[in-house]
């Protein structure tokens, strides 16, 4: 056989390899599960279409939605290792396995209340009549935890469930006197709700917020104080008529701390980029934002810490979960890789141990810096080399070359190991 046509077969074959290589790549995936609780209409919209986005944005990642009955089913379930992902809202109580991905939803508590009202703040409401906007049953927790702080009996204010439109008229004829609100100022119901007060009160409904917010966020776990932003309800005289302090809670997808931080950089890769694709059509998704990665009162995954700072997992961490896959893939065809470059180059002579060389190799490894390393593998390389021609001459036997390859391996996997921790070692110097 002549040297260019072993020359055309070689180029055959390993083509044939990286084919095959890529096509095992885009075939594997991780599926993960997600806890969903109900949500309001306008969030369970918005989730919708990010999962329509994004299942079409990465060949790794697949997330699958498990309906739960409510947060405290989804945190349960996330605790207990039933799922991966979970949604949830930061009053209702992150687990202790929980650590932040990204933020979905960042709900403002306030009360819209009709012109010229009594009513300066929450500690008003004792003995009234609020209406209440459709939401979650955390929504009227959170109000109960308003009025205890406040000394007001949780039964002394009576609630009355309307949508924003009645809610509007029932201010109007002072059925009621506020609207309570958990929800994104001027976007939603909060917006609808605005729109019907001033429809039916004639005037220019108020907006209060809660005054004793950085007090609260000391008191209560899982609250933060925000401000409502001057204007956030537009008209001739847009309210709040300056930025009002206020309680907040987040709406947050969150995953294992034991789950890959590659996985979950994917993730939230996955987010943002459909964010980014859906603003213009889907409004609802610019509540969508990254977690502060100096968060102290939240955990934050490393995973998406990494990806929020520009510092994604390596590529030899995204495929570690693949290395004994590979590795043993390698050894399959290391048998196959020998028999061809035999063929293509000739005998080789004074070859010296080669089981002294792997030998002294493995010892020198564990205590190589990055420069060493790159000398390590290029030795290697000559290893391997020497190996084939070896092979090809008939010096070692068929079982020996098993035995050889599997050490190759483990040289192969120490020098990569020994990278990542000198590299890691090296991030934390920086830090």
């Amino acid at each position: 056989m002549s040297r260019v046509l072993k020359s055309v077969i070689a180029l055959l074959f390993l083509g044939g390899l990286i084919a095959g290589g890529i096509w095992i790549a885009r075939s594997i995936t991780w599926p993960l599960t997600v806890a969903v609780p109900p949500l309001g209409d306008t969030t369970s919209k918005m989730l919708q279409a990010l999962g329509r986005e994004a299942s079409q944005s990465s060949h790794w990642v697949r997330m699958k939605r498990i309906s739960v009955a409510d947060m405290p089913a989804a945190a349960a379930a996330l605790q207990d290792g039933k799922v991966d992902l979970a949604i949830l809202r930061t009053d209702v109580g992150l687990p202790s396995k929980a650590q932040t991905i990204a933020i979905l939803r960042t709900y403002q508590v306030f009360l819209i209340i009709p012109p010229n009202s009594s009513i300066e703040s929450f500690s008003n409401l004792r003995n009234r009549t609020i209406g209440f906007l459709p939401g979650p049953p955390e929504d009227q927790a959170l109000l109960d935890k308003i009025l205890t702080y406040n000394n007001i009996p949780t039964t002394s204010v009576n609630r009355l469930q309307l949508t924003p439109a009645e809610a509007g008229v029932a201010l109007g004829q002072k059925k009621i006197a506020a609207i309570y609100v958990v929800g994104i100022p001027g976007i939603g119901i909060s917006s609808e709700a605005y729109a019907a007060a001033a429809k039916a009160t004639k005037g220019t409904p108020q907006i209060i917020g809660v005054d004793e917010a950085d007090a609260m966020v000391k008191h209560f776990g899982g609250l933060q104080k925000v401000d409502i932003d001057a204007g956030s309800f537009g008209g001739v005289k847009a309210q709040p008529e300056e930025d009002t302090a206020t309680l907040a809670v987040t709406l947050r997808l969150v995953a294992k701390q034991s789950m890959s931080n590659y996985v979950v950089g994917e993730v939230a890769r996955k987010l943002l980029e459909a964010k980014t694709r859906l603003a213009s059509t889907e409004p609802s998704v610019m509540g969508i934002e990254a977690p502060d990665t100096d968060d102290t009162q939240f955990a934050i995954h490393p995973g998406a810490k990494a990806y929020f700072d520009g510092d994604a997992p390596s590529l030899f961490d995204r495929f570690e979960s693949l290395f004994w896959i590979g590795s043993a893939a390698l050894g399959i065809l290391g048998s196959g890789l020998t028999w061809l470059w035999s063929r293509i180059r000739g005998p080789r002579q004074d070859m010296e141990p080669v089981g002294d060389r792997l030998a002294s190799f493995l010892k020198r490894v564990r205590q190589a810096d990055e420069r060493a390393l790159a000398e390590l593998e290029d030795e290697l390389d000559s290893i391997v080399l020497q190996l084939i021609e070896a092979r090809s001459e008939g010096t070692i036997e068929g079982d020996d070359i098993n035995t050889y390859a599997i050490a190759v391996l483990h040289g192969r996997a120490a020098i990569a190991e020994r990278l990542a921790f000198l590299r890691q070692q090296q991030g934390q110097g920086m830090e």
